[in-house]
């Protein structure tokens, strides 16, 4: 086929003569052509070409556009002065215009053999692009000219002029063949059938500024501002279209107007146009106004959806993304999708059943709900499976949602799709979706997919597993960058995101497949991959939470059945040394959590493995993490009332020496944690009955070790906490040996005497805050200065009750 590196004749003759046979064969050979204008006019290759690449393509054959001889000098002659390479260069420029040259050495020569190797190979390609550019617009034009077909080619042609060259290209097409692309779309606007004659060239002119093209626009064309052109053009199409609609060729033009209104917002800001600002109809807003004219005017040829000439492909991506993306259009919309959908009964494709499936992941559940009415007037039945159908299957909780997973639920039954390994493996994709209420969707339509396969649900719930932990650590990055061998970042490894809400959805939907889970190695797999690979380490808070939740989720569900297969996973974890690591803490508070909470479901006949797994809890009480340390005093009361009252009052004797004569910070801390779990499982008959309250005072008392004052003061920190107002009355008799603590000579048991009463005023009633009130106010009148500063810090502390409690 010519181009033009043919003669300007002969080119003229040859689209000539591509009318003329247009003209004697019809659209038949038309879209033959135009398939070749599609193949010539390539969006890749052309977003492909630099600015750079066309200065180069513009230099003249056989001539650098860049010398790499000369960017190479200033570093050859870096030893000289300035004065000698100034002379070096008038000498060279001196000689340059006499003609002479100078002599390059080998490998001066050699970078220019290669600069050229390089140069045209760019000029190559960018030339290729031209041709096939200048090509495809002028057998556009050549067809659209004829005018016995130009209307039924309209939408292939707008297609490839707006989608490839003008979108597709961007600034690298009006570089290339600006003028042609004017002259293109003027072409198309004189056939536009439908159209009134005064509107034709602004639709044209407009679609062109909208997209960036201004510069090859006539300038008479470009002195109305966008909000101006916008808004005339739309409201003479408002008033044309709603007498009638317009013929398939006209609209076609026009559309691409209608979908960079909708990309943009529309043009222009709200004004005054009186002076009563509280009426509404006082502001005038050009931008609301237009996309208000482009759904009325898409739904007045809405009832054409049974022509094929008809872009309907490209109206429901429209209305869907105006749905989506202004909420006040959404009633209109929905009702034009759906009258679309409907007059396209029977004769829609894959193209538009496509475009409204795709609307089914719009974060917006209303928007999701107008794709699944549409929907209802699709043929489905081609398809084994939809992953966007069935995640709205998983929407629970908001009426909209529920609305949704009935609707999606009826046309995966009334289309016969079935559930498949396929489904799920395309559904966990959706867990990285950027809106939060598509995660948790799929998340959900993970396990009811497991759930609803009755037959295969072993087999399933294991897949998805697996493809839920792969997707785990698919997305755990580093957000370090990374080296290559010489020590330089590689590209692109810079300054990642840590895309943690995919992860929680991972965990989100792990914690609905664990009731799911049909065999012990699932679990145990479960179990040891969120232990032993780090996953409750990780980084995010959120995540571990998450994944924590999913775990105990698992334990409570099939800790009774499968005890013995996870348990040495756990304790196996609890036998490694401590690494001293934030993540390790992270782990091993995780696993006390899942340790506690399988012991509680262990059998009545394995009370010695109850004991075995309190004293390993207990032990972990020495570990130096606080969040360790409280998961424990959780776990704990359950277990407790199942152990013998020997090994109790054994236990509670071991914490309490810990709490009082630890050696360590950590071990007094976490000695009192045991103990508040340990009673609160006991009830207060336990405090009485090891006269663990004498002990605590006596270890108040305790004037030469430091250690056992502050031990005491955990312990009744953490029962306060623990037990709430039920220990509230040993708190009254605790006030006056507390206000004498607080003015300990120890800087350590001051500081655990204010937080203990910190914690005691966040939980104590109103009726002890009377009691105490006297107790704080006595101390002021004190003669001794340390029993004053109690006092004051007491009436302080006050400021954590509950303004009931002050009441």
């Amino acid at each position: 086929m010519v181009d033009n590196t043919t003669s300007s004749a002969m080119f003229t003759a040859a689209m000539s003569l591509v009318k003329d046979l247009v003209f004697v064969c019809g659209d038949y050979l038309a879209l033959q052509l135009l398939e070749f204008a599609r193949e010539d006019i390539d969006p890749t290759k052309l977003a492909a070409i630099s600015a750079e690449d066309i200065e180069v393509w513009q230099t003249p054959a056989g001539q650098l556009h860049f010398d790499p001889v000369s960017s190479k000098e200033p570093e050859r002659n870096s030893g000289k002065k300035k004065d000698d390479l100034w002379a070096e260069q008038l000498e060279r420029e001196i000689a340059l215009k006499k003609g002479q040259a100078r002599k390059l050495t080998k490998e001066e020569q050699a970078l220019v053999e290669r600069q050229h190797a390089k140069e045209n190979e760019i000029r190559a390609r960018v030339d290729s692009s031209h041709k096939g550019l200048h090509r495809g617009l002028a057998l556009i034009r050549a067809v659209a000219q004829s005018s016995s077909v130009a209307s039924a080619c309209m939408l292939t042609s707008v297609r490839i002029v707006v989608d490839q060259a003008i979108i597709g290209g961007k600034s690298v097409s009006e570089r290339l063949a600006g003028a042609e692309i004017y002259s293109t779309m003027l072409a198309l606007s004189r056939v536009a059938d439908g159209l009134e004659a005064g509107l034709r060239v602004p639709i044209a002119v407009g679609i062109l500024r909208a997209r960036g093209f201004a510069g090859v626009v006539p300038e008479d064309w470009t002195r109305e501002s966008m909000e101006d052109l916008a808004t005339r053009v739309y409201f003479r199409l408002r008033v044309s279209c709603e007498a009638q609609a317009l013929p398939a060729a006209g609209f076609n033009f026009l559309l691409p107007l209608m979908k960079v209104t909708a990309e943009a917002g529309g043009w222009g800001r709200k004004a005054k146009r009186g002076v009563e600002e509280h009426d509404e109809y006082a502001v005038m807003d050009h931008a609301a106004e237009q996309l208000t004219m482009t759904v009325d005017i898409l739904g007045f040829h809405a009832h054409f959806g049974q022509s094929e000439d008809m872009p309907r492909r490209e109206m429901i991506e429209l209305l869907v993304k105006l749905m989506a993306e202004q909420a006040m259009l959404l009633p209109a919309c929905r009702a034009n999708l759906v009258r679309l959908a409907e007059a396209m009964e029977d004769t829609d494709g894959p193209a538009e059943r496509d475009a409204l499936i795709a609307g089914l992941t719009r974060a917006d559940s209303a928007v999701r709900n107008a794709c699944l009415a549409a929907l209802d007037f699709a043929d489905l039945t081609e398809l084994d499976h939809s992953a966007e159908l069935w995640l709205n299957v998983g929407g629970t909780g908001a009426v909209a949602l529920e609305e949704n997973a009935e609707l999606a639920r009826t046309l995966w039954a009334d289309n016969g799709m079935e559930i498949s390994p396929e489904l799920i493996a395309d559904i966990v994709r959706f867990l990285n979706h950027q809106a939060s209420e598509i995660r948790s969707c799929a998340a959900r339509s993970i396990a009811l997919a497991a759930k609803d396969a009755e037959e295969e649900q072993g087999g399933l719930v294991g897949s998805a597993l697996g493809l839920l932990q792969d997707a785990y650590i698919r997305w755990y990055i580093s957000l370090e960058p990374e080296y290559d061998r010489f020590g330089l970042v590689v590209p692109g490894t810079q300054h990642r995101v840590d895309i943690a809400e995919a992860r929680v959805a991972v965990a989100d939907a792990l914690l609905h497949l664990a009731p799911l889970l049909t065999e012990a190695a699932q679990v145990r797999d479960l179990v040891y991959f969120l232990v032993h690979k780090r996953v409750l380490g990780e980084r995010s808070e959120a995540v571990r939470s998450a994944m924590l939740a999913a775990g105990a989720q698992a334990v409570a569900s099939h800790g009774a059945k499968w005890s013995d297969d996870v348990l040495p996973v756990l304790e196996a974890f609890l036998a490694e040394r401590d690494e001293g690591t934030a993540a390790y803490d992270y782990i091993r508070e995780g696993v006390v959590v899942l340790l506690g909470r399988l012991a509680q479901h262990l059998p009545p006949t394995a009370d010695a493995r109850v004991a075995d797994a309190v004293d390993q809890l207990v032990a972990t009480l020495s570990t130096p993490s606080e969040s360790v340390q409280s998961a424990v005093a959780e776990c704990l009361p359950p277990l407790a009332k199942r152990i013998s009252d020997d090994h109790f009052a054994r236990v509670v004797s071991d914490i309490l020496a810990s709490a009082l004569a630890g050696e360590s910070y950590s071990q007094r801390r976490g000695g009192a944690y045991g103990l508040a779990g340990m009673i609160k499982g006991r009830g207060l008959a336990a405090l009485k009955k090891l006269l663990i309250i004498d002990q605590l005072r006596e270890a108040c008392d305790d004037k030469k070790v430091y250690q056992r004052r502050q031990g005491a003061l955990f312990a009744f920190e953490t029962l306060s906490a623990t037990m709430g107002r039920l220990f509230e009355p040993y708190i009254i008799q605790f006030i006056p040996t507390l206000l004498t603590l607080f003015g300990d000579s120890n800087a350590s048991v001051r500081e655990a005497a204010l937080d203990t009463a910190r914690v005691i005023m966040g939980n104590i009633s109103g009726h002890g805050v009377k009691l105490i009130l006297p107790s704080a106010l006595a101390g002021l009148e004190n003669d001794q200065w340390r029993t004053k500063k109690g006092s004051v810090e007491m009436l302080g502390a006050m400021a954590y009750c509950a303004p009931k409690q002050l009441s």
